[in-house]
């Protein structure tokens, strides 16, 4: 546990100091009740957003600023415990599919140490997508031990957390059909259930009044652009790959071409035992179904969005990297892969701080806040790092 813990922590220690940003100040206005009747209308969509997020926006920011106010560092400390608490349950869900311990620990490593999570654990907006993914783990956990109710509590705290969670129920179609595991019908009818109310409660009862662009869906050929975008993410390759130095470039090159050679021997390996094959195509279609709701907003790119779909490829991970770990000496293996792991990630994390927006307009955001300087141009970059007016309108009264 030490070990999952630590190296994910020191990557991205540097989250925990950044400060409130752009849709931070919004859900700080809107997430305030002072009543419990209030407090219930978190769970009402609202006209002027897209999303339906009320465990990961609203809940987590009324929680967090009623206990502790205005500062930032708690919220940040709250968000990096839960994705270090995710990387503990991927493991034991991976054991839980009998892959061995050493194995299982390097795919909670690759995931837990990807550069994909910088900016959502850094932004406390995206939050869903640190949170979505613990709560997907948990359902799976829990199902395979047969735990149906509480199968049922994480699949309704996942898809209130976000609606992409909602791949929860294709993802449990592939686990009964390809690892032949029988499910109660009560989990299907349950999940079923949920899904259409609170789909219905979103696009029915209270549709969302906004309209962009940004949210297009797309199954033309930008389909495969998306899908080429999210790979090389997922793969290590950071955005701006090509202005990178050339030193750098070629570490990052040097070190994914290692990572993919020992990929690739050890599917071919794992390929050729039939009882593994049912697992592989799992964790790969995993992978597939995971990426899909973004895959179709060719508008909206993100890294982070790859987050729900970096689970399967974890899992897949482990698998591949295990006949290569027992193929040499085990130990001094799978030393070498979690460093050549970390040091990649290390490249992508560094260069994510130093060149995503988010970094800048949240340093931006923290001297006009102490300077008490909150109105500004509409399409500034002050205007865009304070969330338009929604940090005037929350100081005015804090």
């Amino acid at each position: 546990m030490f070990l999952l813990w630590v190296l994910p922590a020191i990557l991205f220690f540097p989250s925990l100091f950044y400060y409130f940003v752009q849709d931070d100040f919004y859900l700080l206005l809107i997430s305030q009740a002072k009543t419990l009747n209030e407090f219930f209308l978190f769970f009402i969509p609202l006209a002027d957003t897209v999303w339906y997020r009320p465990l990961s926006s609203q809940v987590f920011f009324f929680v967090s600023q009623l206990i502790f106010g205005a500062n930032p560092f708690p919220f940040h400390l709250i968000v990096l415990v839960t994705h270090l608490l995710t990387i503990w349950f991927l493991y034991k869900l991976l054991v839980a599919f009998n892959i061995a311990k050493i194995s299982a620990k390097i795919g909670a490593l690759f995931y837990g140490m990807h550069q994909i999570h910088t900016v959502s654990l850094s932004w406390l907006s995206a939050y869903s997508f640190i949170l979505g993914p613990m709560f997907l783990v948990l359902f799976f956990y829990t199902v395979h031990k047969k735990k149906y109710f509480v199968s049922g509590l994480y699949f309704l705290l996942g898809l209130l957390t976000t609606e992409v969670f909602v791949v929860a129920l294709p993802m449990l179609y592939l686990y009964e059909r390809l690892l032949q595991q029988k499910t109660s019908k009560l989990i299907w009818v349950f999940c079923t259930l949920v899904t259409i109310l609170l789909f219905s409660l979103r696009f029915i009862l209270f549709p969302t009044q906004q309209s962009t662009d940004l949210y297009a869906i797309s199954l033309g050929n930008n389909l495969f652009a998306s899908l080429k975008f999210y790979l090389f993410r997922m793969i290590g390759v950071p955005l701006g790959f090509t202005s990178l130095p050339e030193a750098q470039k070629s570490m990052v090159v040097m070190f994914i071409l290692i990572i993919v050679i020992m990929f690739f021997l050890g599917s071919k390996r794992i390929w050729n035992q039939s009882t593994q094959r049912p697992r592989l195509k799992f964790f790969l279609l995993w992978n597939l179904v995971g990426l899909f709701p973004f895959l179709i907003l060719p508008n909206h790119q993100a890294p982070h969005y790859a987050s729900f779909a970096l689970l399967g490829l974890a899992g897949l991970f482990s698998m591949v990297m295990s006949p290569n770990i027992n193929h040499f000496r085990p130990k001094l293996t799978f030393a070498i892969i979690v460093v050549l792991l970390f040091v990649s990630n290390l490249l992508g994390v560094q260069r994510t701080y130093a060149t995503h927006w988010i970094f800048s307009r949240a340093r931006l955001a923290e001297k006009l806040v102490e300077s008490n300087h909150l109105v500004h141009w509409v399409g500034s970059e002050e205007y865009f790092s304070l969330g338009a007016d929604a940090a005037y309108e929350y100081f005015k009264t804090h």
